[in-house]
């Protein structure tokens, strides 16, 4: 069910929709993270609860178009069959001179792809514009706050093929985004089953 009463329904709210990780995932993650945090004091480390692996961002919609977001989501993931998610190795993404974030690499074969582009397209109705470039699945680990790219490069190489862990997704969350001091606070606004039961 779709929380309400924060806001009015002319407020622009901050969304995306994603897959949740599991919590041993959570955990192996956030101690790798505490684990690199000492070599690498220039990177701000997402929040083990935060962590999550991205389908389609929104940005800002109406605070009333959610509950029709939220419904286009469940209808398009009842198209859409569970799936293996494989996270693999840790790297500066983007890869160069100026890396943003510290990354895992999501491997879901065309599965998570497929369902990307399904809910870039029909996110268009709500005035979300479709995404200009190839989506690369990705985990995002830590965000890099000052320029230490050869020192990212060479922590990090040690970690480029560890294998983290597996789970199966089995469905997608649509959540809002708050900024506060302590760092975003995200809030499931509903969640869509992959059930493949309205595959066509």
């Amino acid at each position: 069910m779709l929380r309400t009463g924060r806001v009015g329904p002319q407020r622009l709210v901050r969304t995306f929709m994603a897959i949740e990780l599991p919590e041993d995932l959570r955990e192996a993650l956030g101690a790798l993270a505490r684990g690199l945090a000492s070599d690498l004091p220039g990177v701000r480390w997402t929040a083990r609860e935060n962590l999550h692996l991205t389908v389609k961002f929104l940005g800002d919609v109406q605070w009333n178009d959610t509950g029709r977001i939220g419904a286009t989501l469940k209808e398009e993931a009842a198209r859409h069959e569970p799936f293996e998610i494989e996270l693999v190795g840790i790297e500066p993404f983007p890869p160069g001179r100026s890396p943003r974030i510290v990354a895992v690499g999501v491997m879901a074969g065309e599965a998570m792809a497929e369902l990307h582009a399904a809910l870039d397209r029909r996110m268009e109705k709500f005035g979300v514009r479709r995404e200009a470039r190839a989506f690369l699945p990705h985990l995002t680990l830590g965000r890099v706050r000052d320029g230490c790219a050869v020192e990212l490069a060479e922590v990090l190489a040690p970690l480029a093929k560890r294998r983290i862990g597996a789970f199966e997704a089995e469905e997608v969350a649509f959540s809002q985004s708050e900024l506060s001091p302590r760092g975003p606070i995200y809030t499931p606004l509903c969640r869509a089953k992959l059930s493949g039961a309205s595959a066509s």
